[in-house]
């Protein structure tokens, strides 16, 4: 908690410091979001943003242009296809005969309410989001799925599937490229 002081003093001083005349329209502060760390938790563990600054920054990305054409050639795959539904807007890729991924970003969509079809998902590292990982939903081998917290009521998924369907570590490695790619990109 001391280190986010810190931050944020040192973030009022360098605000106070720019002086001068600003040019351009006023426009309203975001709101930062912080992530809180309860008492029983380590200094390591994530806890989900309060804020809903991230799920109104969400809708402002396009899931088919998270990649930059070098990100796609590290991937191996090609420009996405658009998989939106009625709950979230998506994207997916594909690796001809090797693997496919998805990503689906869901700015109205809480984990704690999530269905994981009696799997047990566990903490998965990616960055500076808390994410869960949930090999097999549905009992299905070669499927993986990654779950990024963006706030408490958003979230994005990545879903991985390994070519015929028989190999879920491959999956999840895939899943776990992707997500720690997004990573830095999302709110």
């Amino acid at each position: 908690m001391r280190a986010l002081g810190a931050v944020l003093a040192a973030l009022a001083v360098l605000t106070g410091c720019s002086g001068g005349a600003v040019s351009g329209s006023p426009q309203a502060a975001t709101p930062a979001v912080t992530t809180p760390v309860a008492e029983s938790e380590s200094a390591t563990t994530k806890s989900p943003p309060t804020t809903a600054s991230g799920s109104s920054a969400l809708s402002r990305i396009e899931p088919c242009e998270m990649f930059s054409d070098s990100e796609l050639a590290q991937l191996g795959v090609a420009g996405g296809e658009p998989a939106d539904t009625a709950k979230s807007r998506g994207c997916d890729w594909t690796k001809s005969g090797d693997y496919g991924f998805g990503i689906s970003i869901r700015e109205n969509f809480s984990l704690k309410d999530a269905d994981f079809q009696g799997g047990v998902p566990t903490p998965v590292e990616i960055g500076r989001h808390e994410a869960t990982e949930l090999a097999n939903l549905g009992g299905g081998a070669g499927g993986c799925d990654i779950y990024v917290v963006i706030t408490e009521m958003s979230s994005v998924q990545i879903t991985a599937t390994a070519s015929g369907l028989k190999d879920t570590a491959k999956a999840c490695a895939k899943a776990l490229v992707v997500a720690r790619m997004i990573d830095p990109k999302l709110p």
